[in-house]
């Protein structure tokens, strides 16, 4: 029982290192959806005046999308 224990301990730093990478990703999405809501709606009608996307802010088929899928424009 002993030697169990002490196989299932889990060290302070491993939840210290596991938590800072999480917040890391946390504070990441949050950041692009703040910026995203905020730059997007100004980004997409640039974008749309100089040929590079659609009105919907979509990218259209190109030569180097052989497949033809459409992008969606993402930060």
């Amino acid at each position: 029982l002993g030697s169990f224990y002490r196989l299932s301990r889990v060290e302070p730093w491993d939840l210290m290192t596991d938590l800072k990478s999480h917040l890391q990703t946390l504070y990441a999405q949050s950041f692009r959806i703040t910026l995203a809501s905020s730059i997007l709606p100004q980004l997409c009608p640039r974008l749309h005046e100089a040929g590079i996307a659609s009105s919907n802010g979509m990218i259209p088929p190109s030569p180097q999308n052989e497949g033809g899928d459409l992008v969606v424009l993402g930060l």
